[in-house]
């Protein structure tokens, strides 16, 4: 699958590295929930992040921050920590001057934030309209089409979640989540490679079993 252009190949460039100048780097151990703060952009460098939702004890998460994307924390949701974690960290104003001095840099900071504004309009038109076998195909399709590995036996799909993540990003069970898996690996159109490593043979047979049950 082709590579997924982030901040971090931008700021590779020398020209470039000065847009961080003002920025203050971050690291923060695992498992750790981010402090609220309505002034802070951060990029991350390193780790991986969780962005979710409470309410009555109960969590529902939105997405994961990886390697080059980039999270504003007035946005009201919850970031955690999933493992030890390196940011570039800025309040508004500074994030603001940065781009005001690298405007060739806003179209990458867009697509940035594009991807993560996609994301949580999936996961809410499936909400809406896809019951949880569709929506966890989706969440294997996203992955698959931005961070998917081709092999010469499908595309691998490194998770970085369990089991039991994947359920809390679908909305679903534990239970539900493990079902539908099985359900894909007895139809040879998935298959577990490690704990939270996955193999797609074939993508379009991945599709197809996102159809309603009658349209296969």
């Amino acid at each position: 699958m082709p590579h997924r252009q982030t901040i971090l190949d931008a700021l590779s460039d020398p020209r470039n590295q000065a847009f961080v100048k003002g920025f203050s780097r971050r690291r923060i151990a695992e498992r750790v929930l981010m402090e609220s703060d309505d002034d802070g952009v951060f990029v991350v460098l390193a780790g991986q992040m969780r962005v979710f939702l409470s309410y009555e004890g109960k969590e529902f998460t939105l997405f994961f921050l990886e390697p080059g994307d980039i999270f504003s924390l007035h946005s009201g949701a919850l970031v955690e920590t999933r493992r030890p974690t390196e940011l570039l960290f800025a309040n508004i104003a500074t994030f603001e001057q940065a781009l005001e001095a690298y405007p060739s840099l806003s179209r990458t900071v867009i697509a940035t934030l594009g991807r993560t504004l996609k994301s949580t309009l999936r996961i809410i038109e499936d909400l809406m309209f896809s019951d949880v076998r569709q929506r966890i195909i989706h969440v294997l399709l996203d992955r698959a089409e931005e961070h998917g590995r081709t092999t010469p036996g499908g595309i691998v799909l490194d998770m970085d979640c369990n089991t039991e993540d994947l359920a809390n990003l679908v909305g679903a069970t534990r239970q539900s989540a493990s079902a539908v898996l099985n359900e894909l690996i007895k139809a040879g159109a998935l298959s577990r490679t490690g704990r939270t490593q996955w193999l797609v043979p074939d993508l379009t047979r991945l599709r197809r079993h996102a159809l309603p049950h009658d349209s296969l």
